[in-house]
């Protein structure tokens, strides 16, 4: 049985075409290494770019982020270092050459169209996955440096970064302890003296030392000489209100400091400040009731009139204050002894 001649032929003819047909392919990827290797190295150098800008994002805004966050960045940020590395790798032959002669090298080409080309394929694929998520990454950290910003210069470097919440509750304390107006000693005196007249015909008189007795005031109507006794008191002084004696000592009480005392005729020119044995603090009266004067005790001998004291009170030019709130109970409790005391012995 003879063959067909034309079988042959056309298988020849159809192997022949195939041959020619690879010889084309393999030509057009050897010509096509340039421009696969330069477009592979500037996808490869974008992603570190973008590697570099999310690692100073990210040392920015690290104060602000909670750890597992943190450490999610820089996973993602390892991954896609190890990926550019694993491209990098694959492209250094071709770049080396290329920077060496301007050209690369025909074993270099045929080994890169051989064995190189898929790997190369297979770790850009793993690149633009991780690098999609870097990308993500970098819009998130740029969203808060905005929020972190909006307030002041966008170009400011990391030494503004904002404070904690620790440190900016304590300089808003430190803001509130500054505003609050404190007056002094000679505001509150002058106030005093507004709220509380003097009676009439009483001049008002700088304070005299406790050590020396106070002058005696002249009266406009009948001046004095200086044999004349001194003058007896206009009326009597009121009585003071005795708190219930059921009330517990905790009952909460109004105090102020370095409240000038009320005057009666027969108290010393200006006010001293009157301190108790345990407290410094001055106790006023609620409401709208007017303070009732201080019950005085008679001077020296030989002087012209007595000075206004309380008993048990001393007076010092240092103030104590309560440093815990048992102290400050202790403190209320012996000021509400020392006023019952001091209405029992009057009656």
């Amino acid at each position: 049985m003879s063959a067909n001649p034309w079988s042959a032929i056309t298988a020849g003819v159809s192997s022949g075409l195939t041959f020619v047909f690879k010889i084309c392919e393999v030509t057009y990827a050897l010509r096509a290494v340039d421009q696969q290797t330069r477009e592979y190295l500037i996808t490869a150098q974008h992603a570190w770019t973008n590697i570099k800008t999310c690692r100073e994002l990210l040392s920015h805004q690290q104060d602000l982020l909670p750890l597992s966050e943190r450490r999610d960045y820089e996973r993602v940020l390892e991954e896609t270092k190890r990926a550019a590395e694993e491209v990098a790798l694959l492209l250094e032959p071709a770049r080396v050459d290329q920077d060496a002669d301007c050209r690369i090298h025909f074993s270099t080409r045929v080994m890169w169209v051989l064995s190189d080309n898929s790997s190369v394929t297979a770790a850009l694929k793993r690149l633009n996955i991780v690098h999609t998520t870097l990308t993500q990454n970098i819009s998130t950290l740029r969203l808060l440096r905005s929020y972190g910003t909006a307030g002041g210069d966008p170009a400011r470097g990391r030494r503004d970064r904002p404070p904690s919440y620790n440190t900016s509750q304590l300089l808003q304390w430190k803001h509130m302890s500054r505003s609050t107006p404190k007056p002094s000693t000679d505001n509150l005196r002058a106030r005093a003296l507004r709220e509380q007249p003097l009676a009439q015909g009483t001049p008002n008189l700088e304070p005299t030392t406790p050590t020396s007795p106070p002058l005696p005031l002249p009266s406009p109507q009948s001046p004095q000489s200086p044999q004349s006794p001194p003058p007896p008191a206009q009326s009597p002084l009121p009585t003071m209100r005795e708190l219930p004696s059921e009330m517990p000592a905790d009952v909460p009480a109004q105090f102020f400091r370095n409240v000038p005392i009320q005057r009666s005729p027969i108290s010393e020119p200006w006010p001293s400040p009157v301190r108790s044995e345990s407290s410094t603090l001055v106790e006023a009266p609620c409401g709208d009731e007017p303070m009732a004067p201080l019950r005085a005790t008679a001077s020296a001998p030989g002087s012209a009139t007595g000075t206004g004291s309380i008993t048990g009170s001393t007076l010092g030019t240092g103030e104590y204050q309560p440093r815990s709130w048992l102290e400050h109970q202790a403190m209320k409790s012996s000021m509400l002894r020392e006023r019952r005391a001091r209405v029992v012995n009057r009656v």
